[in-house]
């Protein structure tokens, strides 16, 4: 065949771009199909030839179940075993008409996704690949005797339709690629137990002990656009097949097993713990996909003696203290005390009505009011954060999506961590929703997201968010966790929130400090308990040694007592005169002549002194 006509081929055996072999991949899991009395438990004895097989099928008749599907009677319990690993062990499902009896080998239709073998990847996947058993000739045909549809809802009975990818659906695959030998050229490799082997690889590709044709070849399917799915539905036939040169439509067929591939090729990391993230040893970002409770974004008390969050512990901000009953960084106890209803315990501030309390609260909680809540009880975070362990947080932080894809945890809707970018040109229709638009923008937040109409040009700043085309404050509507604030757009731990200052002190980061330290006046304006008044002294010039005080000089010149008591008298007799005889040296008082006040002084003298010598005896 022409294996352009699947969209390329590779002559060798499967590997994938990252360099792994088939039996190095996670296979999927069987989760339900129609166990057939076909070869529901097949084993190939000797994978050097066709026919060489052994196979055990359900005993009983199939019956239509109430929903579209087929029941057996009694079905054959090693299916699982057969269909979760590749190691010559498979199953063999038949097509089958709405009653359950057999479609006829070689008859076409009865392509009913939620009648085949349906196997759960283990996360999110943009392609799946089929590692057949063929049993006959011609080859490479017994290879395509597969349909594939692929979903995230395993319990679906609806078909979408080309082109237009619906995740709650059954979507229709394309097969893109074939690997022409297979999985391996060495009828001795086991499969899935051959990983304890040191020489994993070599003996996957050895010859020399003779070629395995059991596997002949490996198909991979997918949908356009990276979009993802976590489940994979398989049936026989090849309704999937878009050549010509294998059309005949097999009523059965003989998988292996299957496995979750990223759309470059590379091997799916799937989620272990199902905590929606992938395990960062194959390129997700759990730093322990066997726990839940770990991953990126997760509550991490300020007393964790662990990493929860695949990221370096954080210290409390200044101001706050890490209070081991809650694991919440919380305001200190400081010369202004607490705040009214509040109570410093150890160095906190904390609730009056919870100092009483018989037992402490459980872990992730916190009292408010004497009671245990959850404390992120009626928070309402900013714009694209979720509140996590009493805190908001970006739900995209530390995800790590597979090529062409992008993280969409920011929207409510969204129901998976990754998606596909709505920038796709590959589909039929749109995927965004008809009140929304795509913001094809590289350098742009929200890159390959479906946003408000008018966002997908509009720019805001960090401390904003773009609703309806305009660019809104981040904090408007926002409704904090417990023991927080919304400042720039983000919800901080708020450290004055349990904190009184004494009368003429304010709370700041944690501390009580004088209020006009916290404003900056303009050059004609001075602070006065924390509020900027007019400076009535900005226009007042006084003489050196003289201050300004509500716009008067108060205070002596600095020339004042140069002339001793002279001076004092001299303003003495000036008080008491007449305005048009005060006036100093050499000064003119308006409207009147001054008369030089030095002779006058001196002839008074004079006379004085001559009285005193006429009348001495």
């Amino acid at each position: 065949m022409c294996l352009a006509a699947v969209g390329g081929g590779v002559d060798a055996i499967f590997q994938t771009s990252d360099g792994r072999y088939a039996p190095q991949l996670t296979f999927g899991t069987y989760v339900r199909g129609v166990n057939s009395a076909g070869c529901a438990f097949g084993q190939t004895t000797n994978p050097r030839g066709l026919d060489i097989y052994t196979c055990a099928g359900g005993v009983g008749a199939l019956t239509p179940d109430g929903s579209g599907g087929c029941n057996i009677s009694t079905p054959d319990a090693r299916v699982a075993e057969a269909a979760n690993s590749l190691d010559w062990l498979w199953t063999q499902v038949m097509r089958t008409r709405d009653d359950c009896s057999f479609v006829a080998d070689g008859e076409g239709g009865f392509y009913i996704p939620w009648r085949g073998r349906i196997y759960d990847l283990g996360g999110e996947a943009n392609r799946v690949a089929l590692f057949p058993v063929t049993d006959h000739g011609p080859l490479p045909c017994e290879s395509f005797e597969y349909t594939v549809w692929l979903s995230n809802n395993p319990d679906s009975h609806e078909i979408a339709d080309v082109g237009a990818p619906d995740s709650n659906k059954w979507n229709p695959a394309l097969m893109i690629q074939v690997y022409s030998q297979g999985w391996t050229r060495n009828p001795n490799a086991l499969g899935a137990a051959d990983a304890a082997r040191t020489d994993l690889g070599t003996h996957l590709r050895d010859n020399s002990t003779g070629e395995a044709v059991a596997d002949s070849s490996v198909t991979v399917w997918a949908l356009p656009c990276g979009l993802t799915f976590r489940y994979a539905s398989i049936m026989a036939g090849n309704d999937g097949n878009p050549t010509a040169a294998c059309a005949f439509q097999s009523s059965d067929d003989e998988l292996d097993a299957v496995a979750g591939l990223n759309e470059d090729d590379t091997a799916i990391c799937v989620d272990a713990d199902g905590d929606g993230h992938r395990d960062i040893a194959c390129g997700g970002s759990d730093c322990d996909d066997a726990d839940p409770t770990v991953h990126p974004g997760a509550p991490e008390p300020c007393n964790a003696t662990r990493d929860l969050d695949c990221a370096p512990a954080a210290s409390c901000p200044d101001g706050t203290s890490c209070d081991d009953t809650t694991g919440l960084c919380v305001p200190s106890c400081f010369e202004g005390g607490c705040a009214d209803g509040f109570t410093c315990l150890s160095g906190s501030c904390v609730d009056t009505a919870c100092t009483s309390l018989a037992e402490p609260c459980a872990a992730g909680t916190v009292c408010r009011a004497g009671s245990c809540v959850d404390p992120c009880d009626g928070a309402i975070c900013p714009s694209g954060e979720v509140c996590r362990g009493g805190s908001c947080v970006d739900p995209c932080a530390g995800v790590v999506c597979p090529t062409n894809q992008v993280c969409v945890a920011r929207d409510p809707a969204a129901t998976t961590l990754c998606g596909p970018s709505c920038n796709c040109t590959e589909l039929s229709v749109p995927l965004c929703a008809a009140d929304r638009a795509c913001d094809a923008r590289d350098a742009s937040p929200t890159s390959g997201l479906c946003v408000d109409p008018g966002c997908e040009t509009t720019s805001c700043a960090a401390s904003e968010a773009c609703v309806a085309g305009s660019c809104v404050d981040r904090c408007a509507s926002v409704v904090c966790p417990l023991f927080h604030v919304c400042t720039g757009g983000e919800c901080v731990t708020d450290a004055c929130g349990r904190i009184s200052c004494p009368a003429g002190r304010v709370c700041s980061e944690g501390s009580c400090v004088d209020p006009c330290t916290l404003l900056t006046c303009a050059a004609t304006e001075l602070c006065r308990a924390g509020v900027c008044e007019p400076d009535l002294c900005s226009t007042v010039v006084c003489v050196p040694g003289q201050t300004c005080s509500d716009g008067l000089c108060i205070g002596t010149p600095d020339d004042a007592g140069s002339s001793g008591d002279a001076a004092v008298a001299d303003a003495g007799a000036d008080a008491g005169a007449p305005a048009s005889e005060k006036g100093g040296c050499g000064c003119s008082v308006p409207g009147g002549e001054h008369t030089p006040r030095a002779p006058m002084l001196l002839l008074g003298s004079v006379l004085a002194f001559a009285l005193r010598r006429r009348n001495r005896p």
